[in-house]
């Protein structure tokens, strides 16, 4: 069949009999496919006019709403080109650094974070080349004004430009927040455990004064035996001195027996005195608030403090058993890690208390055990109670806020969401082991050093 427009151009334009147009027939056949193939380009030129049309016009809505989405952003978006200047920021980067647009034209983005900070993000950040995860790491980056604040990184990297898009969120307030909740929580557990306390210092101090009186009464008696012999002295004219005289005084004085008491009496007032000022030590580091570094500390000597604390607080709910073996110093805020022991150690304490007022009539020795040791590259403090245990029900919400099972006013249920809150910020975890009815033992993993300076 001739092509429509082939058939009007021959009639309008050529004039052939039917037998020329019969010899010309595979011509114009070979004619009239050109013209078919012709238009069928044209309708694929014209929907593919059509279609990239409509994939630009979704390009650039794409684009438009992507450009709204990083203006209109609360937290901080920018570009960094391969040597980490910034090429591209959004408003809440200069809202939170204070850095204007034209401030920011060839800032580099290391220049900002903390001296302390800097080898921890160069670091994370070269772990980017040649992969495509993303890094995440919280640092100090200096403002515009000098003052720093705590920025949460997180940063994917382009292996064709080298270009990284980077979004940071401002966790300052975060982290103070926190810090604040866990003094609260310090100054709050410290009020629980102030009567017991109270009475750790009284017994002491009452011995030590009970003490000091007797030391007084037979200093003068030992003065009346001084100066009996001095007299003695003094009267004799030929320079000797009656022995039986000196017995009579030694015996009104009862030298045997302040030669007993007396050296007893002082070691005691000295053991007491320890008694007391170990017990403000360990508040006063208990209760003092963390500096922000992690420094190198003892780990078996926070424990030994933190059972100093408690001591009256578990005193009739459970016997200690410590065993501590030699472990490195360990990078840490001392002041939160000895929260988290003795938050633990007092949980163990109710917990053996609960299982006692289930039988009440029945005979029961609670016991807490704790115990160091070094695993790996990790130090584990292991606290263990033979208390009621946790229900398979309930263990999955134990570290949820204000979830507790202990009595109205005996806990606030946030002791051991701080303690989970403590234990990630030192880069560890906790290891739950429990049977109910047998115990639960609590295992404590922190890092011995932290992945270099980082900033809590």
């Amino acid at each position: 069949m001739m092509h429509t427009l082939l058939r009007r151009q021959l009639k309008r334009y050529v004039s052939l009999p039917p037998e020329a147009l019969k010899a010309l027939a595979p011509f114009l056949s070979a004619v009239s496919a050109a013209y078919e193939s012709s238009d069928d380009d044209q309708q694929l030129l014209v929907h593919s006019l059509d279609v990239s049309s409509s994939e630009l016009r979704e390009r650039y809505e794409a684009v438009r709403q992507r450009d709204v989405l990083f203006r209109t952003s609360a937290d901080m978006l920018c570009v960094l080109s391969p040597d980490l200047s910034v090429t591209e920021a959004n408003g809440s980067f200069s809202r939170v650094l204070g850095w204007s647009c034209s401030a920011m034209a060839g800032l580099k983005l290391d220049q900002l974070v903390h001296p302390e900070d800097r080898e921890l993000f160069d670091t994370e950040r070269k772990k980017l080349d040649g992969q495509q995860e993303v890094a995440t790491l919280p640092v100090r980056c200096r403002t515009q004004a000098g003052a720093y604040r705590v920025i949460s990184w997180s940063m994917v990297k382009d292996p064709r430009s080298g270009a990284m898009y980077v979004i940071g969120r401002d966790i300052t307030e975060e982290r103070e927040r926190e810090s604040a909740r866990s003094q609260t929580e310090k100054l709050e557990m410290v009020g629980q455990l102030a009567a017991g306390m109270a009475h750790e210092i009284n017994s002491p101090v009452q011995f030590i004064g009970d003490n000091l009186s007797f030391l007084a009464d037979s200093f003068k008696e030992l003065l009346t035996f001084v100066n009996q012999a001095q007299t003695l002295m003094e009267s004799s004219t030929d320079g000797t001195v009656s022995v039986e005289a000196l017995r009579a005084a030694a015996a009104a004085a009862d030298l045997p027996y302040l030669q007993g008491e007396i050296p007893r009496s002082t070691a005691e007032s000295r053991e007491g005195v320890r008694r007391v000022a170990e017990l403000i030590r360990a508040l006063k580091e208990f209760a003092h608030p963390d500096a922000p570094e992690m420094l190198p500390s003892d780990i078996n000597k926070s424990l030994e403090r933190s059972l100093v604390l408690v001591r009256s607080e578990i005193r009739y709910a459970a016997s200690i058993e410590a065993r501590f073996a030699p472990l490195p110093y360990v990078e840490c805020q001392l002041g939160a890690v000895s929260q988290v022991f003795v938050n633990l150690v007092i949980n163990a304490a109710h917990a053996i208390e609960d299982r006692k007022g289930q039988s009440p009539d029945v005979p029961f020795a609670g016991k807490i055990k704790v115990s160091t040791y070094l695993r790996g590259e990790r130090v584990a403090i292991a606290i263990t109670d033979n208390g009621v245990g946790i229900a398979d029900d309930v263990r999955p919400r134990i570290f949820e806020p204000f979830f507790t099972t202990k009595a109205v006013g005996r806990g606030s249920g946030q002791g051991l969401t701080l303690v989970r809150s403590i234990v990630k910020r030192h880069n560890g975890e906790i290891e739950i082991e429990s049977k109910v009815g047998e115990g639960t033992t609590m295992t404590v993993l922190l890092p011995v050093k932290q992945p270099l300076s980082e900033t809590p």
